[in-house]
């Protein structure tokens, strides 16, 4: 049975991960020339592409560790030092991911749905929200942190002018302080184990 509390802790840990407000700036950016229904289409594919790479690492992704000898608090203590150094990046406004330079229309919601929404820190929560909540919680936990995610991207024009651009950067680097946080907790989880 799923408990409202794990299911709100793991819907807030999944949102603060995939930080769609990190993604407006990119989104608007290389959506600009597009027209709204380009733009709405766009945010659809990102999300569908994200929820589809997230569910198969979700179910194949722990016979892939299995399969190469990867314990999950190794996975655990790895991918808490990935979600650190991705809320490094957020709090401090850094960039230590490679630039992807140019991408056409068409690579724009895959540019979008990876690595900017399910990136190493989704896939590592997923795994361990598994391991500690059970399958059903981590599928519901997703679709509900995808969802608000989608809402987010459909109104990325509206919300970067009515909030402005300082306000969604004092949002995302909040978020990227507790998404260190979050790091901190998987780490000391792994280290027992290792």
């Amino acid at each position: 049975m799923v408990l409202v509390t794990d299911l709100v802790f793991a819907v807030i840990t999944l949102f603060v991960i995939i930080d769609p407000v990190l993604s407006l700036a990119p989104f608007l950016a290389l959506t600009k020339k597009f027209s709204a229904a380009e733009r709405q289409a766009t945010a659809n594919r990102a999300v569908y592409v994200a929820g589809a790479l997230a569910v198969v690492f979700l179910l194949a992704g722990p016979f892939l560790m299995e399969a190469i000898g990867i314990s999950l608090a190794s996975f655990k203590v790895a991918g808490g030092i990935v979600l650190g150094l991705l809320g490094l990046e957020m709090v401090l406004d850094l960039s230590i991911s490679r630039d992807h330079g140019r991408v056409d229309s068409k690579g724009i919601a895959v540019l979008i749905a990876t690595p900017l929404l399910t990136g190493p820190g989704l896939l590592t929560a997923l795994v361990v929200l598994v391991e500690q909540s059970g399958l059903e919680l981590a599928l519901s936990a997703l679709a509900v942190a995808l969802f608000a995610s989608w809402l987010i991207l459909r109104c990325a024009v509206l919300l970067q002018k009515s909030l402005g651009s300082s306000v969604l950067q004092v949002i995302s680097r909040v978020m990227g302080l507790l998404l260190m946080a979050i790091a901190v907790e998987f780490v000391k989880s792994g280290f027992p184990g290792v």
